[in-house]
């Protein structure tokens, strides 16, 4: 009897934060795409052409890239151990 109603309100409570978390991730992963126009046009204001502006960009995909990579194996691999 306890253990499945304790099971029950611990699989809500994680439903509960499960729906929370995806509606903050979902409203900053549409603030991040909407911002794509505007930082094109504060490098333009700089005076950056766009070869240059094109540069930067691939610039920062390919180090998010390479280096959020290299971050989650190591997470994966040292991580887990300091934590438990």
């Amino acid at each position: 009897g306890g253990a499945s109603t304790s099971g029950s309100s611990s699989s809500s409570a994680f439903q509960a934060f499960k729906n929370n978390y995806l509606v903050v991730y979902s409203l900053m992963m549409a603030g991040d795409w909407l911002q794509g126009p505007y930082v094109y046009a504060l490098y333009q204001s700089y005076g950056y052409d766009r070869g240059d502006i094109g540069k930067l960009f691939i610039a920062g995909f390919g180090s998010s890239l390479v280096f959020g990579t290299i971050a989650g194996t190591l997470v994966d691999k040292y991580g887990r151990k300091l934590g438990g």
